[in-house]
């Protein structure tokens, strides 16, 4: 089977897979989103490293920084594509790993936090696995006697130079006795839905666990409006992403990012 670098100097396909557009034209870098909600008071504050955020290559809090122009510029398209307080849900999501999802996901809240007045709420969908958290610096949550907990467990507010974010991880859980996989994305959309009416987020960036090798993932895409699905150019297959598209579905907005530099992001 061919890779996705072959298979885009074979055919024309490719052009259809891969949004030419999507770095041409951006709007404003400084623009505003209407209706912002005021960060949750009572939340936990851990005020990040920026070295450390650099180490990790998470630079889009830095508006000076060559990287930070491409997340701007998808930024600025998903807004364009009505992503706000009305629509504010983007998944970032990837057919299989290390295509660098969980660093477009970071580095796409913290484009969207430099916003004036945003209030982003960035979400790890990834179950017990803390990959935000340990790219970031924080610790990791563990649910309270078996159970998912309650949001507020998972819950953070995070200060990355003069913006602020929320993060919420979905801790690790024994599943009951005779639980499966459907049972858990349940909870974990609950705690999702919870977390969201708490904060009243203007944008929810939302890091999916692979969507071929997942099931919960093409569940939790359908509450998405909007997708960015990332692909790398030594793993991603053009039949990929045909499967990606029957679970995101026909109508909803979806970004292509190709991922050239490996599993650290553009």
């Amino acid at each position: 089977m061919d890779t996705i670098t072959k298979a885009l100097a074979r055919t024309k396909r490719a052009s259809d897979a891969i949004d030419l557009n999507l770095f041409k034209s951006p709007a404003s870098v400084d623009g505003r989103l209407p209706e912002m909600r005021a960060p949750m008071p009572d939340a936990e504050s851990d005020l990040l490293s920026l070295h450390r955020l650099r180490s990790q290559h998470l630079v889009a809090f830095d508006s000076g920084d060559p990287v930070t122009r491409l997340y701007d510029m998808l930024r600025n398209q998903l807004v364009s594509l009505g992503i706000g307080p009305k629509k504010p849900v983007v998944a970032v999501a990837a057919p299989t790993k290390r295509c660098g999802t969980t660093i477009t996901a970071v580095n796409l809240a913290l484009s969207f936090a430099r916003m004036p007045g945003a209030n982003v709420l960035l979400i790890d969908a990834n179950v017990g696995s803390n990959a935000i958290g340990r790219l970031m610096g924080l610790r990791a949550i563990h649910a309270p006697d078996g159970t998912m907990g309650a949001p507020a467990a998972g819950l953070r507010r995070v200060g990355v130079g003069s913006s602020h974010l929320h993060i919420l991880s979905i801790p690790a859980a024994e599943r009951p006795s005779g639980g499966v996989a459907t049972e858990e994305t349940f909870r974990v959309e609950e705690m999702i839905d919870q977390a969201r009416e708490r904060l009243r987020p203007s944008v929810v960036i939302v890091d999916l666990p692979a969507m071929l090798t997942n099931d919960g993932s093409a569940a939790l895409v359908q509450h998405a409006d909007a997708v960015t699905l990332v692909l790398a150019t030594r793993e991603t297959k053009l039949s990929d992403i045909e499967v990606c598209k029957t679970y995101i579905g026909a109508g909803k907005a979806t970004m292509f990012v190709l991922n050239k530099c490996g599993k650290h992001g553009f």
